[in-house]
């Protein structure tokens, strides 16, 4: 048997070319096998094929005729005779007999057309007889791509083809009656599906209202929910073209049953079906929602429970979609509760789920949100001991138990944070946290439903961050955002922690990147940790970037600072607050004093804490910085003495404070001077290097080393030919790798935009010509190293 698969549609221009081109290029050529059957469901153009078919014969001057059609003896003595029969599936007894007498004849030709289901006894038995020289021709709805060809050849220009191909579910005769895009064109659409739904048998109706609202298409099933037997009710509902290949619905088939059948009768077919397939497990949300949609309901609000309680863990957002509609339909709201919180802290919507968390606390959940928000002192007392309230000791500085259970992230979290205050570690004290606090990542959960107060790759940015290294800050946050660590309520953390790395690299570009990317969605917002981070880096950007800072950035600041409680992960933010308030020629009242309030109450957690290096030597980096006078600078640069007896860092930048102290007070040697702000530099702080450069130029006497200083503050920005970033390291990495700006950006995180803005800036500095001459330039610079 020759078998031909065509998915075409009825547009003249379309069909040459195609497979069903080739059938009529077979029939103007009389190459046809001697019968012919075209299957498919209604509405497929089964009849459109025969028609062109039959108009090809003819064209060739044979004779084409219905069944028990006999055309005059003499035309046929001359020329083969066709038959054509449409419908073929609906045969007769008189019409095979006619056939088969047809089949009979020397040249005799037959061409069929029939739906697949339900089938006359007479059309199986023919079926049987027909000789091997056959081509089977299977019709079908078409897809997205289908539709769009048939647009672009006969199509008016301005039809969307994914809109028209959802609008008529790919249904050849409903494209093309679409496509002529007048209210005839609609009559006719829907005139169709009434005629079929007319057509089929009685319980048609309602066993397409119900698969319509998900009820799988089980002949048992659904026999038992309508309480009658249904036969071959569900092969002709397949076969009217009603329905897609995948089971669904078309859209016109969905209005025209609802039109067909009350809603008084469908609602009690579909509490039947909800409840059987409640029971079975198995309850499709569409049906559960069709039944709610008529009132509350006690089957449905426990059905759209128990489908919320399913995907909480895969899908929080619809999980949290579902528990409100259980509780419209009539579910007990503080049953759901914890449930709710859990759902709505999974989709980021930090508001409701400290709502529900707070009218029905649910122990260690309602630690982690409340420490997670930044309400300390309540995550601590909701369960004392546990892994969260561990970590907000540590955070707040009441060091103690770290948890029951050393597998516990928030555990080891906490463990690694608490190593960080203890004065007596020595120098590698940060390298010990930052290595437990990598391994803890590796443990932390992933996916929307994890939740944890922060992430370790979170806190170990911030410690990274506070003590001079971007890169591993960099490192560990990518590898969080990679595996969704911490869910959607630690993403914006997470993406707010690798702006302040581009920062501390010297790149504003990535850093509004990623602050671009948190910005909150309508009924969500920020934690109060996170809108610290986001408010602090949202003004320093413009401070840095030569732009003047708003009313509105120091207002959004002073409301972020007095939100959130001191602790050991906000007193870098404090820190360039700190600066940015000392600095700035005009600054909020209001924010400068919150500022200096928190400031005062980090020194006072410092101070408790021994002063422990790795905390303790940003902090009194930044009260050299801020400094107004020598004297403030000398006694922060004292308390950068005391810290650097237990950090290598803090010890460097001791010395360099007491610089800094003396240019404030007119007393600096310029060529010390210079020789610091190369250190700065080293030590990847171009910032403070340039403002130390500057500082002392103001301060010293025209002549060549006022020029040498400001010669210093200007170079200590990144210049043509100097060294790449470590971002652009990474980008000209990927670039290397044949990577498009596009690829490159969802890698790092970053927009395409911001990409495109990397690879300029590497073509100037390298001053490079074409995109050729750079790569060549971007190698030679890899291979060379630092």
């Amino acid at each position: 048997m020759r078998a031909l698969s065509l998915a075409t549609t009825m547009a003249r221009p379309f069909v040459a070319g195609d497979e069903a081109g080739q059938l009529l290029a077979d029939a103007a050529a009389d190459r046809l096998p001697r019968v012919v059957v075209v299957s498919g469901a209604g509405g497929t153009g089964k009849s459109w094929l025969l028609g062109r078919v039959a108009e090809a014969l003819r064209a060739r001057g044979q004779v084409v005729v219905g069944p028990g059609e006999e055309p005059r003896p003499a035309r046929t003595a001359r020329t083969p005779l066709t038959v054509l029969l449409d419908d073929a599936h609906r045969l007769t007894t008189d019409d095979a007999a006619s056939l088969r007498r047809q089949l009979r004849r020397p040249a005799g030709r037959v061409l069929l057309a029939a739906r697949p289901a339900p089938s006359a006894p007479a059309w199986w038995d023919l079926l049987a007889d027909l000789p091997r020289d056959r081509a089977v021709v299977h019709r079908t709805h078409l897809d997205e791509a289908d539709v769009a060809r048939w647009v672009h050849h006969s199509g008016p220009d301005d039809v969307d083809p994914a809109a028209l191909a959802a609008r008529t579910g790919g249904l050849p005769v409903l494209v093309g009656a679409s496509l002529g895009r007048s209210p005839a064109g609609d009559r006719a659409v829907r005139a169709w599906a009434a005629a079929e739904l007319a057509t089929l048998p009685r319980p048609a109706a309602a066993v397409l209202a119900l698969v319509g609202d998900g009820v799988p298409w089980e002949e048992d099933l659904l026999a038992e929910v309508l309480a009658t037997p249904l036969g071959d009710v569900v092969a002709a509902c397949w076969a009217s073209g009603l329905v897609r290949p995948d089971g669904t619905l078309l859209p016109v088939a969905l209005t025209t049953v609802a039109a067909t059948l009350p809603a008084a009768r469908t609602h009690g077919w579909r509490r039947r079906a909800l409840s059987l397939l409640h029971e079975q497990g198995r309850v499709p949300p569409a049906l559960a929602r069709a039944v709610a949609a008529r009132g509350a309901d006690p089957s449905a609000a426990a059905a759209l429970a128990d489908l919320a309680r399913a995907r909480v863990q895969v899908d929080p957002g619809a999980a949290s979609d579902l528990l409100d509609e259980a509780v419209a339909a009539g579910a007990p709201a503080s049953s759901l509760a914890g449930l709710r919180a859990r759902a709505a802290a999974g989709d980021g919507r930090v508001d409701l789920a400290l709502a529900a968390v707070r009218e029905h606390p649910d122990g260690q959940l309602a630690a982690t949100l409340l420490a997670a928000a930044g309400e300390h002192r309540a995550a601590a007392r909701a369960v004392p001991g546990s892994g969260a309230a561990a970590l907000v000791g540590a955070l707040t500085g009441r060091t103690g138990d770290v948890g029951p259970d050393p597998d516990d992230t928030q555990a080891r979290t906490a463990a690694a944070l608490l190593a960080t205050t203890c004065p007596a570690a020595g120098d590698d004290v940060t390298e010990q946290a930052l290595a437990s606090l990598t391994r803890a990542q590796a443990l932390a959960p992933g996916g929307p439903a994890a939740l944890l107060v922060d992430s370790p790759a979170a806190v170990g940015a911030v410690l990274a961050l506070h003590t001079g290294d971007p890169g591993t800050a960099r490192q560990l946050l990518t590898r969080a955002l990679a595996t969704a660590t911490g869910g959607p309520l630690l993403t914006a953390r997470h993406r707010l922690l690798l702006g302040w790395s581009a920062l501390r690299s010297d790149d504003p570009a990535t850093a509004h990147d990623h602050l671009r990317a948190v910005e909150p969605g309508p009924g969500r917002r920020l934690t109060a940790r996170d809108e610290l981070w986001a408010a602090a880096l949202s003004l320093v950007l413009h401070l840095r970037t030569a732009q003047e800072s708003s009313a509105e950035g120091w207002e959004r600041v002073r409301d972020a600072v007095r939100a959130h409680p001191v602790d050991l992960l906000g007193l870098p933010v404090l820190a360039e607050l700190q600066v940015a308030t000392a600095t700035s020629a005009e600054v909020h009242d209001g924010a400068a004093t919150a500022v200096r309030v928190a400031v005062a109450e980090g020194s006072a957690l410092l101070a408790g804490l021994a002063d422990p290096a790795p905390w303790s030597a940003g902090w009194h980096w930044a009260a050299v910085r801020a400094a107004s006078t020598g004297a403030a600078a000398g006694e922060a640069s004292a308390g950068l003495d005391r810290a650097g007896r237990h950090g290598s860092r803090a010890r460097e930048l001791a010395a360099l404070g007491r610089v800094w102290a003396d240019v404030l007070t007119g007393t600096s040697e310029p060529a010390t001077v210079t020789a610091s702000v190369s250190r700065l530099v080293r030590l990847g702080l171009t910032a403070e290097s340039r403002d130390l450069a500057g500082r002392a130029a103001l301060r010293t006497g025209p002549g060549r080393d006022r020029t040498e200083l400001l010669r210093r503050a200007r170079e200590a920005a990144p210049a043509p030919g100097a060294r790449l970033s470590g971002r652009e390291v990474e980008v000209a990495r990927l670039l290397l790798a044949g990577r498009t700006h596009a690829q490159i950006g969802a890698r790092l995180f970053l927009s395409p935009r911001t990409v495109e803005h990397h690879v300029a800036r590497m073509r100037r500095r390298l001053g490079a010509g074409g995109r050729a001459d750079l790569l060549d330039r971007l190698s030679r610079e890899l291979d060379a190293g630092p």
